[in-house]
């Protein structure tokens, strides 16, 4: 009984520091600026959560790509059916990525978050560098993280 109740407790204190939010990142990276040397973050126990601003753009280019200029009826019968083979879920993910990073305000493009927005690095593209100074800034000043959590 002791060893369930062991095996339990284990469990859930694991289960809550995954998801504490120290341990969550965001990527806000771009087709020219794509993450780098992500496997480190997993290991490490993050949960990446990767988000390319350019989204919506690349949908609507391979929606749009090589259609008919001089046939208009026969482009929309074209983008259609395109349309219905459409993966929705990238282009939620690619409009979730927008909210976010109006709702943290994020002012320049890569940007790696952490703390629920309360911490972003700007112009990094490498998670392990971002983890390093992220864990950096969170070692010198857990006061004011806890405080705002």
């Amino acid at each position: 009984m002791k060893k369930l109740i062991l095996l339990i407790v284990l469990s859930v204190t694991g289960s809550a520091y995954a998801n504490q939010p120290g341990k969550t990142m965001y990527y806000l990276g771009t087709n020219s600026h794509p993450i780098s040397n992500t496997s480190n973050a997993r290991t490490l126990g993050y949960v990446l959560n990767e988000y390319n601003m350019d989204g919506h753009l690349n949908l609507e280019k391979e929606l749009s790509e090589g259609l008919p200029q001089n046939d208009i009826e026969l482009a929309e019968k074209i983008a259609n059916e395109r349309l219905e083979k459409v993966d929705w879920s990238k282009l939620q993910k690619a409009f979730q990525g927008l909210a976010l990073a109006t709702a943290w305000d994020i002012k320049k493009l890569p940007a790696f978050v952490f703390a629920d927005g309360q911490f972003v690095i700007y112009g990094v593209t490498d998670a392990n560098e971002a983890i390093r100074r992220w864990e950096q800034y969170s070692q010198q000043d857990r006061y004011r993280l806890t405080r705002y959590r």
